[in-house]
């Protein structure tokens, strides 16, 4: 028996299963890394899952040390940290 995963990308950005998970949070972390002022419904668009779903991994994130908000919701800009490995 095989198994045979695929990848979809969207404009260079990997859309990621409804699932969540490890997936879902290293393409966080990538668009966090391409564009440091990007929002969590920017986030969510381009990953093709809800707001609330990229709030609740940008929270679990922040709280282990991986990302961190600087500044306000609208100005601000996030931060990786160096516990990435998550």
């Amino acid at each position: 028996m095989y198994l045979c995963l695929k990848s979809i990308f969207i404009n260079g950005t990997p859309k990621v299963d409804r699932k969540g998970g490890q997936k879902t949070r290293e393409a966080i972390l990538s668009l966090i890394t391409e564009n440091p002022q990007i929002t969590s419904m920017q986030m969510a668009e381009r990953l093709g899952i809800n707001r609330s779903a990229i709030s609740k991994h940008l929270k679990r994130m922040q709280a282990e040390g991986v990302v961190r908000r600087i500044g306000p919701d609208k100005g601000g800009h996030w931060e990786v940290g160096h516990n990435t490995n998550g």
